[in-house]
Formats: C-alpha cells, sequence, structure tokens
C-alpha cells in the first residue's frame, strides 16, 4: 500500500489487481481491481484432473 500511495502522490495512476484471498483495503486515489469472482469463474470450470 505504501508504494501505491507513494504513486498516488507522485501523480501516476496506481491500480491494485486483486486475485487472492482476504480484505481488500481501498486506499484514496488508488483504483483496486478485484478479479477473485473472474479468477473462481475459472477454476470451477476446470476439470478436477487439470486436463482441458
Amino acid at each position: 500500500m505504501q508504494k501505491l500511495a507513494f504513486a498516488r502522490d507522485a501523480g501516476a495512476f496506481p491500480l491494485r489487481v486483486r486475485f487472492g484471498e482476504g480484505g481488500i483495503d481501498k486506499p484514496d486515489g488508488v483504483t483496486v481491481l478485484d478479479l477473485r469472482q473472474a479468477v473462481q469463474g475459472v477454476c470451477d470450470a476446470q476439470p478436477a484432473d487439470g486436463a482441458s
């Protein structure tokens, strides 16, 4: 989060991409892209043996 805040303060467009577990901190001025549901959908669509 410190790096994202630093980037924001320096005038950059900070983007946090989340696809793991746990909570999501949403600091002011930082865009958060939450891919957890999309990743879960892809994992659920895969056959149990990993074959395509």
